[in-house]
């Protein structure tokens, strides 16, 4: 029997434009309204999560109804 996990992401309909004129679409977590773009390593070719800065992250999450979890780094 499979168990799945309920989906703990929205991807919303915001999209984010690096410097290079591209649009990443902006995906939002759930559990703690942190926001993130993906991206391809240049060097590498595989994918990692950019996160985008908590000013902005706050303003999306509040839109979304979601509630930021500001992370304090130490």
């Amino acid at each position: 029997m499979m168990v799945s996990a309920p989906k703990d992401t929205i991807i919303t309909n915001l999209v984010l434009v690096d410097n290079q004129g591209i649009e990443r679409t902006i995906i939002l977590n759930k559990s703690n309204g942190r926001c993130w773009i993906w991206k391809e390593s240049k060097k590498t070719g595989k994918m990692y999560k950019q996160y985008i800065k908590n000013e902005l992250a706050e303003e999306i999450a509040k839109e979304y109804g979601v509630e930021f979890k500001s992370i304090v780094k130490k």
